[in-house]
């Protein structure tokens, strides 16, 4: 043992030195026989454990290997997959935050150099990883490294041709504004922001697509918190985006597509709305735009859906201002579906999802009431006459109006989805119609019913009609009804759901009751497997989590209510124990005697 362990030592050792001196060569000048010094590296890097290398990049100094890879052009001939990949064993084998410390210049020059592969693989693997990291980024804080050279070399990769460079350039920002306020709204990096915003583009199109770029980083910041808000709004940059893209919804149908999805993500924050409010024109303006589009119009009409968005958004923040301030945004979409089937169909279906996103607050639902039986008619019209992909949009649309989330003071919305449930009903868009559509072949339309039917089997209500409704428990329970995983978990949603519900006693009759937990507690898969084909089968025999850790949830709250009623029943059993010795204690003459001896006065017993 002890033998092999010198060995095992030894040959680390060897591999060490051999790293070491090929690192050296590498290191050097000296083009000759560079490649074959290249594959001995990347062997022995493959071969040698990582502590082994990171011993060696450690204890080395690198910064002339990493000099002479930021130096290498695309078209060198030195330049290779190979040495691509030892330079990133190099940056993996050593901590980001050395790297950060040690090698500040270089990663400088690399951000700076001509090559994009040499700038990705900075970015990828030090820059990104390090400034979006929270941890790492306060360790750097306290050491002695500037990071504005750094931050700024980065910002200056905004208008890269390479997505994936710009998109960690834009994060990078973000973030680095939350924890860095004083570095990144330093004169120095607003000034580089600036000279981005006036760069001269090449084409009008690389142009469009730098601003939009910008523009997003702007709101992306200023969306993170109120103070971020204000330090953009001070500087000037926020106003100015928002001024130039108001002129842009009202000249570019297609620049204005963009620019109306970023002032909606914007606006969707509380402190964002507040700015976009009491602020600016934009509430008005994009207002104004849904009145005016024509939607014949091609162009016009791709921005009706975000311009609609807009506020469909805003008003999960604040409702009062789609009903009161803005309520011809809501009349144009019960406009739409008012047409029925002399409508635009992808008109009728902005309004029905939209409907459904405001339903996902109670105050949404409240404030629908009036106009739902508009929307439920359009949705029936499409489930009942429409092709599979409408059906299926019709229904997850439905779900969302039926769906009721998080707390329902009072049952106000419970006693509303019922009220809906009997228009659907009464319609020839109830338990029955969706017990056919549970059994349709199109997938999409088959787990949207069965979605719809979970959704009953939340309430009180919806449990009742599904324990009524004739051949329900034998579908649910029959598990050769759906053959795909997305089908059998969709249903089994349905048995969770109802397992743990607190009022499934109400509901359904104590037999079915023991059927549905049995069910729950064998899972959606059949455990009834062929011994010989017991490998092949061990896929079917497992399921997600998410329903594992439900059927131990029931599982438990079973134990506990036995276990607690058996604590019930001791105490109640100790209490008689004690009740009959003292009844015997009062009845003994020991007792009477005693009490006697006490006290003169009569003794009652």
């Amino acid at each position: 043992m002890a033998t092999e362990q010198q060995q095992m030592k030894d040959q680390s050792n060897v591999i060490r030195e051999k790293l070491t001196d090929r690192i050296q060569q590498l290191e050097s000048g000296y083009n000759q026989d560079f490649g074959e010094i290249l594959a001995d590296v990347n062997a022995l890097l493959i071969s040698a454990n990582h502590r082994d290398v990171q011993q060696v990049t450690n204890q080395m100094n690198l910064a002339r290997l990493f000099d002479r890879f930021n130096a290498l052009s695309v078209k060198d001939e030195l330049f290779t997959e190979e040495l691509l990949r030892v330079f990133g064993m190099f940056l993996e084998s050593l901590p980001i935050n050395d790297i950060f410390v040690k090698y500040n210049d270089q990663i400088l020059q690399g951000l700076q150099s001509s090559n994009a592969t040499i700038i990705d693989m900075w970015v990828q693997k030090v820059v990104k990883p390090l400034f979006t990291n929270e941890g790492l980024l306060k360790n750097i804080s306290k050491s002695s490294v500037n990071i504005v050279p750094i931050l700024t070399a980065v910002i200056e990769l905004l208008p890269s041709q390479s997505t994936s460079i710009a998109s960690a350039s834009h994060d990078i920002c973000v973030i680095t504004a939350k924890i860095f306020r004083q570095e990144f709204f330093s004169p120095q990096i607003l000034d580089c922001l600036k000279r981005l915003k006036t760069r001269h583009s090449q084409t009008e199109k690389d142009a469009e697509q730098f601003m939009i770029r910008f523009y997003e980083l702007i709101v992306d910041i200023a969306a993170s918190s109120q103070l971020l808000l204000d330090m953009l709004e001070a500087n000037g940059l926020l106003m100015e985006m928002i001024e130039n893209s108001q002129q842009k919804i009202d000249r570019d149908p297609l620049v204005a597509l963009n620019i109306i999805k970023l002032l909606t993500d914007l606006a969707s924050k509380p402190h964002g709305l507040d700015f976009v409010k009491n602020s600016t024109t934009l509430l008005p303006l994009i207002a104004k735009k849904i009145d005016n589009i024509n939607e014949e119009d091609m162009l016009e009409s791709l921005i009706l859906p975000g311009c609609i968005n807009f506020f469909v958004r805003i008003a999960q923040t604040n409702m009062s201002i789609l009903l009161n301030e803005y309520p011809q945004v809501l009349n144009k979409l019960t406009e739409y579906c008012r047409q029925q089937r002399a409508g635009n169909t992808e008109l009728q279906l902005l309004a029905i999802e939209s409907a459904a996103f405001l339903c996902q607050q109670s105050e949404g639902k409240s404030s629908l009431a009036d106009r739902m039986p508009i929307f439920l008619d359009t949705i029936i019209m499409m489930i009942n006459g429409g092709h599979n992909d409408l059906k299926s949009r019709a229904i997850s649309a439905l779900n969302g109006i039926m769906q009721i989330n998080g707390g329902d003071p009072g049952n106000k919305a419970t006693e509303l989805t019922q009220t809906w449930y009997d228009h659907l009903d009464s319609s020839g868009c109830g338990l029955d119609r969706f017990m056919k559509l549970v059994l349709e072949p199109f997938i999409d339309v088959r787990i949207s019913a069965i979605n719809f039917i979970r959704i009953l089997s939340t309430s009180l209500w919806g449990q009742k009609l599904l324990s009524e409704y004739s051949g329900f428990l034998d579908y649910l329970l029959d598990r050769s009804t759906e053959t795909c995983k997305q089908g059998r978990e969709a249903k089994f949603e349905i048995v969770c759901e109802l397992a743990m519900s607190p009022f499934i006693r109400l509901s359904f009759p104590p037999e079915s009751v023991l059927r549905i937990r049995g069910y729950l507690k064998d899972g959606p898969i059949n455990k009834e497997v062929n011994v010989a084909f017991e490998t092949s089968s061990i896929g079917k025999n497992s399921y997600n989590a998410g329903n594992f850790f439900k059927m131990l949830q029931v599982i438990f709250m079973e134990f506990f209510q036995k276990f607690f009623l058996f604590i019930i029943l001791l105490l109640l059993l100790l209490i008689f124990k004690i009740l009959q010795k003292a009844k015997q204690f009062n009845a003994s003459p020991n007792a009477v005697n005693f009490c006697a001896h006490e006290s003169n006065e009569m003794c009652v017993i």
